[in-house]
């Protein structure tokens, strides 16, 4: 399962982790490149791989394991 670009970006902005200009700047970005959201989230640095991956199972209701 995984979630769709809108909510991803939801969780980001109300968690905190990103402010609400720098998403809307990586989603553009992304869409340029034509590749993910969640892909070009990853390439700027802006979040580590194992944060993205917890923010996505407790959104899921899945639990994470390390």
């Amino acid at each position: 399962m995984q979630l769709n670009e809108d909510k991803l970006k939801e969780l980001i902005i109300d968690s905190g982790v990103i402010g609400k200009a720098e998403v809307a700047q990586i989603y553009s970005e992304a869409r340029k490149k034509k590749v993910t959201f969640a892909a070009e989230l990853l390439a700027s640095g802006k979040i580590a791989p194992d944060e993205l991956a917890r923010l996505e199972a407790y959104v899921l209701g899945i639990p994470f394991v390390d």
